[in-house]
Order: structure tokens, then C-alpha cells, then sequence
């Protein structure tokens, strides 16, 4: 596993006429600059690892919440507009 400069996937995103900035285009310009400087690269910590893992899970953690608070809320909202809506799922 190697770590990548947030300043290298930059400077590749920079080198292309157009800069989009987004997820997938962010993933692209890193593992160019994986395919291109792995023998370069420092190997990632492992600590980094598991707090990268942490993050990951508490990030889905607060989107599962928060799809869960807005589903009841719909469902508070349809059911206020039509008491009957449930007869028709």
C-alpha cells in the first residue's frame, strides 16, 4: 500500500486541460500517479490505515442516520398529504 502527496494527485488534476473536481476524477489522477511513481512513493503507516477505516465507518454511520431521519420524515410528510397512502403500497 503506498501513500500518495495530496499535492502530486493536484498537480496531475492541474496538468489536463480540464480540472474537474470530483470523487472519480480525483481517483483517476491518483492512480496515475500510482501507475506512474509507485517506485517513488513512501509505503502508507498502517496506523493510517485503520484511521482511514475508522473514518470510512463513522462517515457511513452519520449517511445511514441521516437516510433514516429523511425517509421518516418523508414518510411523516405522505402520510399527513394522504392518511390512506399505506393501501397503496
Amino acid at each position: 500500500m503506498k501513500e500518495v502527496n495530496p499535492s502530486l494527485s493536484y498537480m496531475e488534476r492541474m496538468s489536463y486541460a480540464s480540472t474537474r473536481k470530483n470523487d472519480t476524477w480525483d481517483a483517476q489522477c491518483i492512480s496515475a500517479v500510482l501507475m506512474r511513481r509507485s517506485h517513488l512513493l513512501p509505503d502508507a503507516n498502517p496506523q493510517d490505515y485503520y484511521w482511514t477505516m475508522r473514518h470510512l465507518v463513522n462517515r457511513r454511520n452519520a449517511l445511514v442516520k441521516a437516510s433514516t431521519k429523511l425517509m421518516q420524515q418523508f414518510h411523516e410528510q405522505i402520510q399527513t398529504a394522504y392518511p390512506n397512502y399505506k393501501y397503496f403500497l
